[in-house]
């Protein structure tokens, strides 16, 4: 999965602080990064395998890179959903678990996993 957004902040641990681009003000937290990223400010694409992403239909309490999207179009394949949600300004797919109870409409919490982040910048060259 990928979604777009800012540099907001180099971190001395090694962390990169992420805005997500769209309506709200998420940001997210990428573990890894900081040495290769870059400045401040820049525009950059956030990339997450979808196996690395926990779809909650509540916020859990104490996880941090929780963001917010909407599920726009749902298919329940038996053993999972296909869904679409909306996510940072974006579409994105993604497949939710069949024992959550998700409809269309829904707004729902995916968790990334923040050491499974990889950071394009814009301009289509590796970190």
């Amino acid at each position: 999965m990928n979604l777009h957004g800012t540099v907001s902040e180099l971190g001395s641990d090694g962390g990169v602080t992420l805005a997500l681009a769209g309506p709200g003000e998420e940001t997210v937290f990428a573990l890894n990064g900081a040495d290769r990223a870059p400045p401040v400010g820049s525009p950059v694409e956030i990339s997450i395998r979808p196996e690395n992403i926990e779809a909650y239909g509540a916020a859990p309490s104490g996880v941090r890179n929780v963001v917010m999207g909407e599920v726009e179009e749902l298919l329940f394949t038996g053993e999972n959903f296909e869904a679409r949600i909306l996510l940072g300004g974006e579409s994105v797919a993604l497949e939710l678990p069949s024992g959550g109870s998700f409809a269309e409409g829904q707004v729902v919490c995916l968790q990334l996993q923040e050491d499974a982040i990889t950071l394009w910048p814009v301009d289509g060259e590796g970190p």
